[in-house]
């Protein structure tokens, strides 16, 4: 094991006290921590944009971010990460203000306190500890529920919900796994969406997205409808500032962090992580004590070697090759996995996984491609397909 993503904060002084590895970090990198008001359900409190302010400034973000991340993570001032195209640095986040916190609950007919209900992922139990003691002191009262992955998508995600119900503001869920106050999330954006264009992000957490628990004012909707069809990016970038600000300002989400990635690597590997969190091969590269040149160092890297592979017990042809450097070995070895395309040699999947397969081949890698789409599966999709259309058809 060379590289390791997704490294828990507690976990990186194990790492740095290792004489082998490193803690590597992306602070660009395209995940947020927040949480998301239940606006939706019956008779919901959070349909008052006083209460949700009050939650917001409720929070201190610098002690989350200390405590529940070992400092490893940016303050968030609305939904869109800093390295995202259309993120505003002249947007200020919610500052911690517990006074105002209060006053706002007050004026939101809660003088006394709130109890709620906080649902999150085991994945961020730190998070939702530090988050749900933080609001206690302004008169919250958390209870705290810890889901694992099925059970947080299931409550979270409107699936069974029509796009054209969700964006009634009338629509409440009756559900009693829709009754939760906060879920806290962690939300992931592409690199190219967030190069280019990162408001999908809205179609997922407002607009009606599927994880649309916002009731959002008119104008959220009428900036969207703008920024669709403009193709000028001073424009778009524009468009996108007065979405984040008018979200920051209605308070949609509980606004938390940017996380840094990070990553546990071999001492000897050298990468930049890019900031989807992908590893590219272009920008890693190993030094002669790694392990693989040292066994590697007396051979002859030469032309590539093409088999078709069969499996020892069918001896069924599994459609895959496998690329070697010339020499009697041993190498280290790559398994690259195809998509749903497959490895046709007419896609573009075919040429980006070639260029890898060089790459790592040139550097002493047997490379083994195996094709999940190769003859036997073929006919399994046509079978799948030929189901599903009898099954609209008839």
């Amino acid at each position: 094991m060379d590289v390791f993503a997704d490294v828990r904060p507690l976990d990186t002084l194990r790492v740095a006290k290792s004489p082998f590895a490193k803690v590597v970090k992306e602070r660009g990198a395209l995940r947020n921590i927040l949480g998301l008001f239940n606006m939706r359900k019956a008779g919901s409190p959070w349909r008052d944009r006083r209460l949700r302010q009050a939650a917001n400034h409720a929070i201190k973000r610098a002690h989350l971010i200390r405590y529940a991340a070992k400092g490893n993570g940016v303050i968030l001032p609305a939904l869109l990460p800093p390295r995202a195209f259309g993120y505003d640095p002249t947007l200020k986040p919610y500052a911690f203000d517990p006074v105002r916190a209060q006053r706002l609950l007050r004026e939101a007919s809660h003088p006394n306190g709130l109890a709620l209900t906080l649902i999150a992922p085991h994945s961020l139990v730190v998070q939702a500890t530090v988050v749900s003691k933080i609001v206690e002191h302004v008169g919250f009262t958390v209870h705290l529920e810890l889901l694992d992955m099925r059970t947080m998508h299931w409550r979270t995600h409107l699936y069974n919900v029509p796009a054209q119900v969700r964006a009634n503001p009338t629509f409440d869920p009756v559900e009693a796994r829709h009754t939760w106050d906060i879920a806290l999330k962690s939300t992931q954006l592409t690199g190219s969406l967030a190069a280019v264009f990162p408001t999908p992000v809205y179609r997922v957490f407002a607009l009606d997205g599927h994880s649309d628990w916002v009731i959002e004012h008119p104008t959220l909707r009428d900036l969207y409808k703008r920024l669709i069809p403009t193709t000028e990016q001073e424009q778009q970038r524009t468009l996108i500032h007065q979405m984040e600000r008018h979200t920051r300002d209605q308070a949609y989400l509980l606004f938390l962090y940017n996380l840094i990635q990070l990553y546990a690597a071999n001492k000897h590997v050298t990468f930049d992580p890019h900031p989807s969190g992908n590893w590219l091969l272009s920008t890693t590269s190993l030094t002669g004590e790694h392990w693989s040149m040292r066994q590697t160092e007396t051979m002859s890297v030469g032309a590539v070697s093409t088999h078709e592979q069969t499996t020892p017990q069918s001896r069924l042809p599994l459609n895959d090759n496998l690329q070697r450097p010339e020499g009697d070995g041993p190498f280290p070895a790559v398994m690259l996995v195809s998509g749903g395309s497959g490895f046709s040699t007419f896609t573009m999947t075919h040429a980006r996984y070639m260029d890898a397969a060089r790459q790592l081949q040139a550097q002493g890698y047997v490379v083994l491609f195996v094709d999940t789409l190769g003859r036997v599966t073929w006919r399994r999709v046509e079978r799948v397909c030929h189901a599903r259309k009898w099954r609209t058809t008839s």
